[in-house]
Formats: structure tokens, sequence, C-alpha cells
């Protein structure tokens, strides 16, 4: 090493100084210089490591116990187990890091029961490195406290904690679950969410080895659990559908609804055909009717429109809902007969779904409904006629801005905003609508105000309503 200029990392690496690069991992000078001094001890390899392991005692340079901890991972030998297992019980932080990181990478599951005490560390990044470094090695050990960890007070510590339970996979998964539902500490009535929605990750991590044990758990009674591992399988998402496929045919009925619901939110279209022949042998099973709406599949919709006529009212109202979901053409007339049907619910369920389709051909009908319908229903055609964005729409809305009834103004004000933000509008309709933008803005107020009767006795109170909506309305 020259007197006066930093290390040749270059000679000292050709002679094999290992105490000349040993030294030189504390050059302060220039980081490039500890950078390849640590380069070149690791691609030494073996022989390295004793010289490493002593310089984690080195008490003289923080910056060197660091990058000698740092090599030893590098290196990945064993015998650098014990002297990094050492240096966890270093005061200064960077040196703790480095040293868990590196038994991670080392993978020895001698390493596990001290990085456990690790995970209790005063600071976080060193409880994050614990974490990170129990992941690596997989050892089961590790998981109760990786669990207890997915509550720690920083997120990016729950997200180190449920990403090592993901790496350890299948051993941890009953107690993941478990964990899906747990409640606090001191409120027995209340689920812990961090907790939850840790576990949840973790799973999701877990990926295919958690699958057939959160599908099991859609069985259960308890709402908040299954809905969690609803969630957990949706997450998951495509490895879980072979699973949830097979559950479809042969699970109890609670079961076989949660996983038509999440096939349904997964959203892949190998799922269409299994729900369609459960409802092509006759089955009234409208989970399957709502995935397939979720799912979006065309293929869905010949058989959704023979549900149209139905006995059972929910069927048809599930299948229009779907219909509206998916979007096809060949969905616009059928629905255009219920729409101006005797069948209320019906109706009211066509006028939503024909909405979501956006055709041209509904119009008419619906401004005929928002005329002559029926007053508490005409919220539902207005906010369509919004959703389809016709021009011919606006001058009826804005006739009914004057309404007295406030949840009719705000209907109709965002019936106005969306065909106004719709861009199928020329300037002269746009116009029409940004006239009345202060009174679909201005907040809504009104007030009762009192006079004396002739009798001085009797007190008549007076209704006043400003007409403001308080709708926003950007432009």
């Amino acid at each position: 090493m020259g007197l006066f200029g930093p290390p040749n990392i270059e000679k000292l690496k050709a002679k094999q100084d290992l105490p000349g690069l040993i030294k030189a991992l504390g050059y302060t000078n220039e980081a490039s210089i500890r950078m390849a001094a640590a380069k070149a001890l690791v691609e030494i390899g073996a022989p390295s490591v004793e010289p490493l392991s002593a310089a984690l005692w080195d008490w003289n340079s923080n910056i060197r116990r660091v990058a000698a901890a740092q090599a030893l991972g590098e290196i990945g030998n064993t015998h650098a187990v014990k002297p990094l297992v050492t240096a966890l019980r270093d005061k200064n932080m960077n040196v703790r890091c480095a040293a868990a990181k590196s038994l991670g990478q080392v993978g020895d599951p001698l390493a596990v029961t001290p990085l456990i005490t690790l995970l209790k560390d005063n600071d976080v990044e060193v409880r994050h490195a614990a974490a990170t470094a129990m992941g690596e090695i997989g050892d089961a050990r590790a998981v109760e406290l990786l669990i207890s960890a997915l509550e720690d007070r920083d997120a990016d510590m729950r997200h180190a904690a449920a990403k090592a339970l993901g790496k350890i996979g299948a051993p941890a998964v009953e107690k993941l679950i478990v964990a899906l539902n747990q409640k606090e500490k001191y409120n027995l009535f209340k689920r812990n969410e961090i907790l939850s929605q840790a576990a949840s990750q973790a799973l999701v991590n877990i990926g295919p080895p958690a699958v057939h044990r959160l599908v099991a758990t859609l069985a259960k009674e308890d709402w908040f659990l299954v809905q969690s591992a609803e969630n957990t399988l949706v997450g998951i998402g495509k490895p879980a559908l072979d699973a949830l496929i097979t559950a479809l045919h042969d699970s109890p009925p609670k079961v076989r609804e949660h996983a038509a619901k999440t096939l349904g939110r997964i959203g892949d279209d190998r799922a269409v055909e299994p729900l369609m022949e459960i409802l092509a042998k006759g089955e009234p099973f409208i989970p399957a009717i709502g995935a397939l709406g979720e799912i979006g599949d065309p293929r869905a919709v010949d058989l959704l429109l023979a549900f149209l006529d139905s006995d059972d009212e929910n069927l048809p109202l599930a299948a229009i809902e779907a219909l509206g979901k998916i979007g096809e053409d060949r969905a616009v007339e059928p629905l255009l007969a219920l729409l101006t049907g005797d069948k209320i619910n019906r109706s009211n369920a066509a006028a939503q779904a024909l909405g979501k389709l956006r055709d041209n051909r509904a119009v008419d009908p619906l401004l005929e409904l928002l005329e002559k319908g029926l007053w508490s229903h005409r919220n539902l055609y207005a906010q369509a006629l919004g959703e389809i964005g016709d021009p011919r729409a606006v001058a009826p809305l804005i006739a009914l801005l004057g309404s007295l009834d406030l949840e009719m103004r705000k209907s109709i004000a965002s019936a106005l905003v969306r065909l106004y933000q719709s861009n199928r509008l020329e300037q002269e309709h746009r116009t029409m609508i940004l006239a009345y933008r202060d009174k679909i803005t201005r907040p809504h107020a009104d007030k009762t105000t009192y006079s004396m009767s002739s009798d001085c006795h009797e007190d008549h109170g007076k209704h006043e309503d400003n007409f403001g909506i308080g709708i926003p309305f950007p432009v």
C-alpha cells in the first residue's frame, strides 16, 4: 500500500495480500477502494474467511467491520457463521445489519435462534435485516416470531416479515390463517386489522402451498375470516384457479358460493366454462352468474339471456347486472324490453345495465321514463342517461334541476357532470350544462324561519331552500 496514495487493489489481489486487502476495507477517502477490496476478498474466497472474521473485532473502524461482514456473506462459507453470530451483538447498528444479512446469505440454520433474538432490536433496520435473513434460511422455527413481527409498528418491517414467511412457505400456513382473524390484544371483539392484512400478504407470498387450506377456510362461520381467506385467494390469483374450480363441484354450498365469487374477482377466463356448466344444468346458482359478469367473457351472454324470463326474481336481476358488466350489444334489445316492461325491479336493473352498455338505443325509452316514470326511480334513469352520454338527454335533465327533492337534484346534477365530461357532446351542449355549474356546485343550505301570528301566541315556521346541490364539477 502506497504511503501517499490509495492502495493498489489489483496488486494486493495478485499477491493475495490478505492483510493489505483487509486494511483497505477501512479506507475512508474513497468508497470505490473499499468496494474493490471487498470484491477482491470475495473472489479469493475461502482463504479470506479467517482474516475477514478477525476484522469483525476491529473496534477502531466501524466501516471495516461492516465491510468484513458483508464480504463474509458474499463468500457464503459456513465457517463464517459463528463470527457473524457474534457480530449480531455489535454496538454499531450497521454492523448488526450487515451481519444479519450475511447470515441469511450463508443460509445456515445455526443462525436462526440468534436472529430470532434480533427481531426485538431497538433499530428497525436491524429487525428488518433479521427478518429477511430468516426468510432466506427458511427454517420453520422462525414462524411464530415472524408472525409476531407482522404487528411491528413499522410498515417496512411488517412487509419484510411477510416476505420472509412467504419464503418459509408451507410450515407457516396454519399459523398465518389463524392470524387472519386474530383479535386485538385488549379488545377481544375487534379484529387486529394490521396483523390480518400482513398475514394475508404473507399467504399471498407463499402462494400455491397455501391455496387448499385457504379454500377449506371458506367453510368457516366467521364472516371476517372467510372474507380474509377470499381476499387472500384473489391476491394469489391464477395459481388458485384449479382448487377453486374443483370446489365449485364437490364442496358444501357455502364453499361453492365463495369459490364462485372468488373466481369472479380473479377474473381469469378459464373459469368461464366451469361456471357456465353449473348454470347449464339448470342449477339456479346466483354466485356463478355474478362471477360470469365480473369476468366479462362474451361466451356467457346467451346463457345469461335465458335467465331473464325466470320466475325466480333473483335470477333475472343477477343476469341483468352481469349482462351490463359484460357489455355485449346482443343484450341491448332484451334489456330494452325489460326496461319498458311491467316488472319494476327488472326495469330498474335494466336501466342500470343499459347505462353501462352505453347504447344510444336506450336514450328515448329512458327519457320517456324520466318524464313519466315513477318519481322515486327517476334517479336511476338520470344516472343511466349520464353514463350513455347522448346530447338528447341534456335539456330534459336540466329541466329537472329545479326539483324540490334534494336527492333528485343530486342525481340529475351528477348525470349532467358525467355528460359534460364524456367527450361525446358538441360545444353547444357543453355550454348549456356549464351555465348551471354554479347551481350544481353551490353547497345546499336550507333553514326554517319563524314569525309571530297576529294573536301573538302561535309561531309559524317557513322553510327556505337555496336549491344548491353541492356536487363537484371540475372543468
